[in-house]
């Protein structure tokens, strides 16, 4: 029976994390773009704004290969609980 419970928790959170949004990040992308593969956002600053707009997530946050310089920190708080910012897995 325990096992079967832990089954059912563990699809649940696959399942819960399907729902949130995806922002990706590229050097060669643009703020103003909403941020997917095909029009990627280019800073951490603006996909993180982007979550957080999104309403409750979990979000996450994918960036692309390549050089980036940041122009502010990037800096989280309690509205970003849930966030997850990781590497794209193809580079």
């Amino acid at each position: 029976m325990l096992k079967r419970w832990c089954l059912v928790a563990v699809l649940g959170v696959i399942v819960g994390r399907a729902d949130g949004a995806t922002f990706v990040v590229a050097p060669g992308g643009d703020d103003r773009n909403p941020g997917t593969r095909e029009r990627p956002m280019a800073t951490l600053v603006a996909a993180r704004d982007a979550a957080r707009e999104a309403g409750e997530g979990p979000h996450r946050i994918v960036v692309m290969p390549g050089e980036y310089f940041l122009t502010e920190p990037l800096v989280l708080d309690a509205r970003d609980s849930g966030l997850t910012i990781e590497a794209d897995p193809s580079g």
